[in-house]
């Protein structure tokens, strides 16, 4: 139970208040009751339509993307050779 004086939580079975010395007993019968106030859920919102997918990548898009990936592949494979070798045969 909390003061109305000086706002100190006492016991539920106290009929004063150990900070101030209060009577509790005339705070608690001018007390209402603690109000329920419970806030609704909100409304339902459907998800977003998922997105379309396209179809398959025309030939450009798979030439360059070829392009690139033999690129890519080629310097890794120098990289490895070099390193493999330089390993292998030593310096040098």
């Amino acid at each position: 139970m909390k003061c109305q004086a000086c706002g100190r939580t006492n016991p539920k079975n106290a009929s004063s208040c150990l900070g101030c010395g209060a009577s509790l007993s005339a705070a608690a019968a001018t007390q209402p009751p603690p109000s329920s106030t419970t806030q609704p859920a909100p409304p339902y919102t459907e998800p977003a339509a998922p997105t379309t997918v396209s179809g398959p990548a025309s030939f450009w898009q798979r030439l360059v993307a070829y392009l690139i990936d033999s690129a890519l592949l080629g310097v890794l494979s120098y990289l490895v050779t070099t390193v493999a070798l330089s390993l292998t045969l030593g310096p040098g």
